[in-house]
């Protein structure tokens, strides 16, 4: 049992306090099968989220306790929470920093205080408990982490104490935005509105964030809300914010973001773009999926990260889409029809996303199992800039997509559908191509009677001296249909 010779109100606590903690820890780590930690409640969840990510591959309980009522009062429950803790972290194998409270165990950077005058005083709003104590001891195994490395305990005795957390409100000034991302600051915890949004008529603020990261800050978007989290593909401020270089911070704790922003820049060996990247989702499928094999792992979360790929395409959300491929997704990737996310982003017509995953790779020139390229994509959906976009870097018809053309651009001549002509004309078809009668879509408007296509085909220059295997002309068929006003336009 260590002491310390000076006792501190845990609002007084601050990053040097969970430093010397954690090193005390790790003096007789190797003696001792768990550790209990007596600690006042209101700054309990930041040292908890704290202790969690300096220990890092815990191998041993850590919970941290304390009481609403101090020890001394005959109704505390002080004394409750210690027998427990000191029963779980000797008893239980629960490797992680955990917090004890109200006969429940929770994930320490899972939990907020959500009470200054209830017996139960903290929760894990997104975390379900690991432990719930009755009569007995009821254990959550599956939720608990299981350690996915043969390693041995270290610890990161380092905080960074340039960090900061900024709640958006109502009418917030841009002077207090550009204030809070001055030196020393190096990372901000944002917490937004709902589900990451800030207000989208401010683009004062957006300027200032984005400035800020381009200067190297690590910025973190977290809800304001008590339980969810950060959904940046939901709502299009959430997208701005994401494609500004803000880091998703998913359903964290306000505690837990600010405690690893602090822990992630002291991590000095770190280059910038590795310390907004995260692990977590990785971890999550290994312990999820009982998967061991680092190969295993690799082809699962490809496929997970693919499947997030299209999932941002079908959103159009660009920053979640740079982020897939940042974290593994395959940009040639192929679904079950053989489409690939190139052919969903034609589909929805985004040219964003669409000249990104070009310019990143993705093959212009693929084609589904029914044979349809991106190219036969936006053609049938009538997108000419997605085309022009397309044919830009390399695509192109082969044998097969130009019949399928000469017979969209038949139907369309006889239906009168001077769009899909017109895309067609974009995508390269000739429109004196014959058809397998020799006729040409001359010969397909004037037979259908439709005039305005005529009088576009004409303004193509297409040939109306062709004639078809019985030897007729465009005008022939005009003749013997008696229209008057095409017989006029052919002449």
């Amino acid at each position: 049992m260590i002491e310390y010779e000076i006792l501190l109100d845990s609002s007084n606590m601050a990053v040097d306090d969970w430093i010397q903690i954690a090193e005390d820890i790790m003096k007789c780590y190797d003696q001792y099968d768990g550790f209990v930690v007596l600690h006042g409640t209101d700054t309990l969840s930041y040292t908890a989220s704290a202790l969690s990510f300096m220990f890092e591959n815990i191998g041993k309980g850590i919970v941290l306790t304390g009481s609403q009522i101090p020890i001394f009062e005959p109704r505390s429950d002080g004394s409750d929470n210690l027998v427990s803790s000191l029963l779980i972290a000797g008893g239980l194998n629960i490797p992680e920093v955990t917090v004890f409270f109200g006969n429940k165990l929770y994930r320490g950077n899972r939990t907020r205080k959500i009470s200054a005058n209830n017996l139960n005083a903290f929760c894990s709003p997104n975390c379900v408990p690991l432990v719930e104590v009755g009569i007995d001891f009821e254990v959550n195994k599956n939720a608990i982490f299981k350690p996915t490395k043969i390693e041995k305990c270290r610890l990161h005795a380092k905080m960074s104490k340039n960090v900061g957390l900024l709640r958006i409100f109502p009418s917030i000034s841009t002077s207090l935005i550009r204030a809070f991302f001055q030196p020393p600051i190096e990372g901000v915890v944002l917490e937004s509105y709902g589900a990451g949004n800030i207000p989208s008529n401010r683009e004062d603020l957006f300027s200032e964030i984005s400035a800020a990261v381009k200067r190297g800050m690590i910025v973190v978007n977290i809800t304001q809300c008590f339980k969810g989290g950060v959904v940046a593909a939901m709502y299009e401020t959430g997208k701005f914010l994401s494609e500004c270089g803000v880091v998703s911070g998913y359903d964290m704790t306000p505690e837990a973001a600010l405690a690893k922003l602090s822990y992630v820049l002291s991590k000095t060996e770190l280059t910038y773009q590795q310390k907004v990247d995260d692990d977590t989702l990785l971890e999550a499928l290994a312990l999820t999926l009982n998967i061991e094999s680092q190969n295993k792992l690799a082809e699962v979360t490809e496929k997970v990260f693919n499947a997030l790929l299209l999932y941002a395409i079908g959103n159009n959300d660009i920053g979640s889409v740079k982020m897939m491929l940042d974290m593994g997704a395959n940009i040639n990737t192929k679904n079950s029809d053989g489409s690939t996310v190139l052919h969903e982003a034609v589909l929805k017509g985004n040219m964003r996303i669409i000249e990104y995953l070009l310019e990143n790779g993705a093959k212009v020139n693929i084609w589904t199992r029914c044979g349809e390229s991106p190219l036969l994509a936006a053609i049938h959906k009538d997108n000419i800039s997605v085309i022009y976009l397309l044919q830009k870097y390399g695509a192109r018809l082969n044998s097969e997509d130009r019949k399928i053309l000469i017979d969209m651009s038949s139907l369309a001549a006889r239906c009168g559908d001077l769009k899909k002509l017109e895309t067609l004309r974009a995508a390269g078809l000739d429109l004196n191509s014959l058809d397998e009668i020799g006729q040409n879509l001359l010969h397909k408007a004037v037979l259908c009677n439709n005039p305005a296509v005529v009088r576009y085909l004409l303004s193509q220059g297409v040939d109306k001296e062709t004639k078809d295997i019985l030897g007729f002309t465009p005008m022939d068929c005009a003749i013997k249909l008696e229209l008057t006003n095409i017989i006029d336009m052919l002449k």
